[in-house]
């Protein structure tokens, strides 16, 4: 690229910018007057969230708030995760980040297409623990408000409005693969493959495989509870001394069995991706179960625990994310493309040691 290809460049890539801010503004300003507010100003990006675009704004009145643009999974369901947030905030006296009304008493408006809810920005720390003490004492408290959230609806009657959290129900074997082949055929069009690329063929390759493989279960009859959906350290608010003062991301919240949202929440509040060490972890386990149990309202069934893990095994088996975020995503970058490998590894550790994990759950009762 020679001197002027190179201005040229620069001069491009500055007027894109300048119309990206100016569509954000605009935005802003229609969000100011749907819900009310003085006119509204871009601070920051948050440091966290993965799939989602969101925005810490401030208002001329010097408030601070928390700006969810949904993304469309959850647009179109964000009808049933408020009735599941305002169920448990309603009903309970947990921590609950409840979304802003706007104007018409709603808790989110659709703007050029897009479903955006404010939040208040309250505040927090990155709080982490730095010994085996604080992670423990940690995950109790972790354990004991999911415990709490799941015993409300036994406190409380479950409103017919709030559904079942359909993306835990394992796919159709058949059209999971389908679903893989689509991917595959993406990828071996393409006219030279990179690293991701063959990490997910490769990845694509074990989940058909395990699919031939499993036998997949299914029970008509199981516990139901209004879930959090995606309960772990980073959906949750904490001051400098590890305390949780807010528990947030409720998009996924719905009806669910318990013991599911309590297996996937324990892997990632209590094993946290480093499956190689499973044994080490079993202090945090013992605290998170106890945690839990002492707050859930009904006694820890560890039969109906083993069913949870084979259920998200087959879950993760024909759920084909994180690859459709890279591969039909019209962004050059996604912020899912990390997680790839760890997902690799997570189905071959429940594919190889998810005996393991119930045993290891099963002697901290």
């Amino acid at each position: 690229m020679n001197k002027q290809e190179t201005m040229g460049y620069k001069i491009a890539n500055a007027e894109n910018l300048e119309k990206e801010n100016n569509a954000e503004q605009q935005t802003l300003n229609a969000l100011s007057n749907e819900y009310g507010l003085s006119t509204l100003k871009f601070l920051k990006e948050p440091e966290k969230g993965i799939s989602s675009k969101n925005l810490i704004v401030s208002s001329e009145d010097g408030s601070s708030y928390f700006i969810k643009c949904f993304k469309k999974a959850d647009a179109e369901r964000v009808n049933v995760s408020e009735n599941a947030v305002c169920f448990i905030g309603e009903n309970s006296d947990l921590p609950v980040v409840l979304p802003l009304k706007n104007k018409e008493g709603g808790l989110h408006v659709v703007i050029d297409g897009k479903t955006y809810s404010i939040f208040p920005n309250m505040p927090h720390v990155q709080y982490s623990p730095e010994s085996v003490s604080e992670w423990t004492t940690l995950s109790k408290k972790l354990g004991q408000f999911l415990g709490k959230i799941h015993l409300v609806s036994q406190l409380a009657v479950i409103p017919e409005t709030i559904e079942m959290i359909s993306r835990w129900t394992p796919d159709d074997p058949k059209e999971a693969i389908a679903k893989y082949e689509k991917i595959k055929s993406i990828i071996e069009r393409k006219t030279a493959t990179d690293e991701y690329d063959q990490k997910a063929l490769e990845f694509i390759q074990l989940k058909t495989d395990l699919i031939a493989q499993n036998e997949f279960i299914k029970r008509e009859q199981q516990p139901l509870v209004v879930c959090h959906g995606d309960y772990h350290k980073d959906n949750l608010l904490l001051n400098e001394q590890g305390e949780i003062t807010g528990i947030c991301d409720w998009d996924i919240s719905g009806k669910a069995n318990p013991y599911v949202e309590f297996v996937r929440s324990f892997s990632m509040c209590v094993i946290r991706r480093d499956f190689e060490h499973l044994q080490d972890k079993k202090e945090m386990a013992k605290a998170f179960l106890d945690g839990y149990k002492s707050n859930c309202g009904f006694v820890f069934d560890i039969e109906e625990l083993k069913y949870a893990i084979e259920s998200w095994y087959q879950k993760l088996l024909t759920a084909p994310w994180p690859l459709p975020d890279h591969y039909y995503s019209l962004s050059d970058a996604n912020k899912t493309d990390n997680i790839l490998y760890s997902e690799y590894n997570k189905v071959i550790f429940l594919r190889d040691r998810r005996a393991e994990l119930a045993e290891l759950i099963e002697s901290c009762m």
